[in-house]
Parts: structure tokens; sequence; C-alpha cells
């Protein structure tokens, strides 16, 4: 039997089915600051983007190998 098989049939005829658990405060707070990170890196990505990489001040080759790195790391 699954779950919802399960829960269908132990709840009387008639009654509300229960609703979803809240999301806590804790929980709550961390999905708002990783969502203001994330529109952060978008906003920054666009600007790297139309600007190029003067941007963000990588004029030579060791940067350019650290960003690299970095990228092929985070991926």
């Amino acid at each position: 039997m699954t779950e919802t098989t399960a829960a269908a049939a132990a709840a009387p005829a008639g009654s509300p089915a229960k609703a979803p658990a809240k999301v806590g405060k804790g929980a709550m707070a961390g999905i708002v600051a990783s969502a203001v990170v994330a529109a952060i890196g978008i906003a920054l990505w666009f600007v790297q983007m139309s600007g190029g990489m003067v941007q963000t001040a990588m004029r030579n080759l060791d940067s350019w190998g650290l960003y690299i790195t970095m990228f092929m790391f985070f991926v």
C-alpha cells in the first residue's frame, strides 16, 4: 500500500485531509538569504556579460586561470 492510499484508508469519510507541514522560521530565513544571494549573483553575472572581463579586473593570465579553476570546481 502506498502512503497516500494508507492515509486515505485511515482517515474517516468526510474528514478534511491533513495540511502539509509549514516551513519553520529558520528554514524560511535560509531560503530568503539564498534567494537574495542568487539574485545578486545573477545581477553581477549580467554586468560581467555586458561589460566583459574588464568589469572583474581580470586582465592577466593569473586571474583568468583562477576564474576558470573556480568555475570548474563549483560545477
